[in-house]
């Protein structure tokens, strides 16, 4: 672990780390602090306890800024482009929380609903903004008319179920590159909404 980080960074890095290998339950307190370099006491006076950390960690589950910043600066209401930056965007973002999305598969029934929604609450609004973009691109005439709720679903669960093989098979199912893997899929579902 890097000493350089603050403590309490390094302390959430050490939970995450263990949390999403081990689940909250199998991991110690004592384990946590460890792997963070600090002692036992610290980690307490920190955040008070193991279930406090775990919250905190989830907190760390940066999407919903991150998604609204995609929708406001990278949209160009071109059909092609729009989607696969979405897709691509989409995709780092799941990659880079891909420990604490773990733990939170790991722990769901374990968490309180205002632990759980962060994580809850982020498909909802992603599927808000492109249904507001499908409508709009209807509008425009760049998108075959129908249901922009059932578009905007489309595409969230391409991008989702794409993630979601690429982390529980290690890679081991999508032969190439994932991210060809995404262009090819968003490409057959354009092919399907354009006018």
């Amino acid at each position: 672990m890097e000493s350089k980080l603050p403590t309490k960074d390094r302390i959430l890095s050490a939970a995450i780390d263990l949390f999403s290998q081990y689940g909250y339950r199998a991991v110690t307190t004592k384990q946590i602090a460890e792997v963070a370099l600090v002692n036992e006491v610290t980690l307490f006076r920190h955040f008070g306890t193991k279930r406090n950390l775990l919250e905190e960690t989830i907190n760390k589950f940066v999407f919903k800024t991150a998604i609204k910043k995609i929708f406001q600066e990278g949209i160009v209401w071109d059909l092609d482009r729009d989607l696969l930056f979405i897709s691509k965007s989409y995709n780092e973002i799941m990659n880079q929380n891909r420990k604490i999305f773990l733990i939170i598969m790991k722990e769901f029934n374990l968490l309180e609903e205002e632990v759980k929604n962060p994580f809850i609450k982020f498909p909802k609004k992603l599927a808000e903004l492109l249904t507001e973009y499908f409508a709009e691109m209807q509008r425009r005439g760049k998108v075959r008319k129908g249901n922009p709720e059932e578009q905007a679903l489309s595409l969230l669960l391409v991008n989702f179920s794409g993630f979601m093989v690429k982390l529980l098979s290690k890679n081991d199912l999508i032969q190439g590159s994932f991210e060809n893997y995404i262009s090819y899929t968003i490409k057959l579902l354009i092919r399907g909404l354009a006018p």
